[in-house]
């Protein structure tokens, strides 16, 4: 199941990613006390969000693959690469900004905390292998605020997709200024 453009600043993919995935140049590595073992298939799931600052606009977009295990951990795997990925043209993010597939290393840790937020307003994270590896910047809109309500929402979304989700019900997984 896809479901896109719930928004004329975001759009949530679930069951597939959008063509922004990419090989790492490197990997960083986090794992998460999780609660909650899920015998589900593996799960894609993307978000991108645009947010108007003012007379800046933030920009990015965060995906990748959960493979549930029976385990009493979340292992996020992170693929990180250079600010050089192909062109993304297929993108929500204003014309003037020049949008790259990748999650270059300097907004990783943002992604980090975003995932950690997740699972402190959770009591069930689900357990398995998350592996990201699709991502885009923007060379001027992203900023390491953007990623890290990517990392938040992303997680959230892993842990509470249900096979029929309505678009009401993604909008509760961004903060109130981004639904």
């Amino acid at each position: 199941m896809t479901i896109r453009g719930i928004g004329k600043y975001k759009r949530i993919w679930i069951g597939e990613l959008p063509e922004a995935t990419y090989p790492p140049d490197r990997t960083s590595t986090i794992s998460l006390p999780a609660k909650t073992v899920w015998s589900g298939t593996p799960l894609l799931a993307a978000v991108e969000l645009v947010v108007p600052r003012g007379p800046r606009i933030w920009y990015g977009l965060l995906g990748g693959r959960l493979e549930p295990r029976s385990s009493d951990k979340l292992t996020i795997t992170l693929t990180i690469s250079g600010h050089s990925g192909p062109v993304l043209t297929d993108t929500l993010a204003p014309s003037y900004d020049e949008v790259r597939v990748g999650l270059p290393g300097e907004y990783v840790e943002a992604v980090v905390a975003g995932f950690k937020s997740a699972a402190a307003a959770t009591d069930a994270l689900v357990a398995g292998e998350l592996t990201v590896n699709c991502a885009a910047h923007g060379l001027v809109g992203s900023s390491n605020a953007i990623f890290e309500h990517l990392g938040d929402i992303l997680l959230k979304l892993f842990n509470n997709v249900e096979p029929e989700i309505t678009d009401e019900r993604l909008t509760t997984f961004l903060p109130e200024r981004f639904a």
